[in-house]
């Protein structure tokens, strides 16, 4: 039965949370410390275990297994389902464990839901004589979207204060000078694993994707098992410990992600940065439309930035405004959230270009123009023609229309000026709405369009944006 903590009322539904990538890694990584620990003989572990039903191409299916509980940054305390858990040795005969814990995301969608996890804990005398990626590689990377196969990852790098358990991450060098009631931790992303090649993430360029917060509990749950064990405190203060996560079938999961897209190469990364995973999470879409901004001003700094809601917007701005959409940030229905963190982030110039049937709603301040939301299609569309003089039977015929495409042939049917005026009409309300959300902090042009009409509506400066697009991206006007 699943935690109460772990329900949340969403809507009129009650609905499981799941947690994070962060969290299967650190419950595999605390495993697999323990099986060490244990194996030096002065911690005993207690199995605890739990009963789970999985279905799968529709049939239920019932088992019980072992649960390594992880208490999470949000301070609720989770159950990470173990798979396995392995203890070896090195060559050089120090201890070594790997464990794999599986990925439950609850009733959110997540592709990375049923993954196997897993983390490799390890003692290394040579583990400060990691190799570093050339720049050449790092290049190859870049151009290709995959990493060559003799580019290794960094290692983030953690002191350990053996007396207080207090851990502070540190540069190599840093590292490799520590003495005393010190102890070196590693840090790397093995196979599935995504490599960052472009700087603006998180995760710093040249290392792993495992993010800061991730990396936190990790070496939480490594200073937890420090503490009981008074053998690994010794082992570790003359032997750098190192800590390797993988994902099984990580590169495969990662074409599903916006990882390639934001130059992570080669796998998933290992997310959180609460350790749950919210069901039907906007707040994930939002995480990851704020680290394509992120990585847009990082690398363009003060120029002029695409943006679309959706795939509608990206094919038009491909096709019939060439623009390369690598270049460009896709917010989906959050268009508010994303406007007032490009405020925050000091862009000033920002082309948002979207099929009608989302962007007119924001002729009315819809911000997210997602259905559940609000609509106001119609409303939007009547008031303006009502203005701009439209007969009655015309806005009849608007407030009746299904989708975007049948207001706009009632309007033209009636009158191609009522029509130009009305567009203009619209197009204000829009620029006083988006202005009002920035605070007239950035310039913010827009571009509207439908598949059967092409474009109904640009703000006064959205052909010199474009303009100004083309030749950054390259393109003949």
């Amino acid at each position: 039965m699943m935690d109460q903590d772990m329900m949340i009322v969403q809507g009129q539904r009650l609905l499981r949370r799941g947690y994070t990538t962060g969290t299967t890694a650190a419950g595999a990584t605390k495993r697999a410390l323990l099986s060490i620990a244990e194996s030096l003989g002065d911690v005993r572990h207690e199995p605890r275990y739990k009963d789970f039903v999985k279905e799968s191409e529709g049939e239920k299916k019932q088992y019980r297994a072992e649960v390594i509980s992880i208490r999470t940054i949000k301070g609720i305390t989770v159950s990470v389902e173990l798979d396995d858990c392995l203890l070896t040795q090195t060559k050089d005969g120090l201890p070594c464990a790997k464990a794999t814990t599986i990925k439950e995301s609850g009733d959110d969608p997540d592709v990375t839901h049923g993954a196997a996890v897993s983390s490799c804990v390890f003692f290394d005398h040579d583990a400060l004589s990691e190799p570093r990626e050339s720049k050449e590689e790092l290049q190859a990377a870049e151009r290709g979207k995959h990493a060559p196969a003799s580019m290794k990852p960094r290692s983030y790098w953690y002191g350990v204060n053996l007396r207080d358990f207090s851990f502070e991450e540190l540069e190599l060098d840093e590292a490799a000078g520590l003495r005393g009631d010190f102890g070196i931790v590693g840090i790397v992303g093995g196979r599935g694993v995504g490599l960052v090649t472009q700087k603006g993430l998180a995760p710093r360029k040249g290392h792993s994707a495992i993010n800061p917060v991730p990396r936190q509990m990790l070496m939480q749950e490594v200073v937890g098992v420090l503490a009981q064990s008074e053998q690994l405190l010794e082992l570790l203060r003359h032997t750098p410990m190192r800590i390797e996560i993988s994902v099984a079938d990580g590169e495969e999961i990662a074409k599903k992600t916006f990882n390639p897209k934001l130059g992570i190469v080669g796998g998933i990364s290992i997310l959180g940065t609460s350790g749950i995973v919210e069901p039907m999470s906007e707040k994930a879409l939002v995480d990851t439309i704020r680290t394509e901004l992120e990585q847009f001003c990082a690398l363009k700094g003060s120029k002029p930035l695409l943006i679309c809601p959706g795939n509608y917007g990206q094919a038009f701005a491909k096709e019939r405004l060439r623009l390369d959409l690598e270049k460009s940030v896709k917010i989906s229905n959050y268009i508010g959230d994303s406007l007032d963190y490009i405020v925050f982030l000091g862009l000033k110039e920002i082309l948002l270009v979207g099929h009608a049937g989302k962007l007119l709603k924001l002729g009315a301040s819809v911000m997210n123009t997602h259905s559940s939301y609000a609509d106001a299609r119609q409303e939007v569309m009547a008031s303006h023609a009502a203005i701009c003089g439209a007969s009655r039977d015309t806005l009849g015929r608007i407030m009746e229309a299904i989708s975007i495409e049948e207001m706009l042939d009632a309007l033209l049917a009636e009158d191609e000026e009522i029509f130009a005026h009305t567009m203009r009409s619209i197009g204000k309300a829009m620029k006083k709405s988006i202005d009002h959300r920035t605070k007239e902090r950035t310039r913010v042009e827009f571009i509207v369009f439908t598949n059967s009409h092409g474009t109904v509506l640009q703000s006064d400066g959205a052909q010199e944006l474009l303009e100004r697009l083309w030749e950054d991206f390259g393109v003949q006007s």
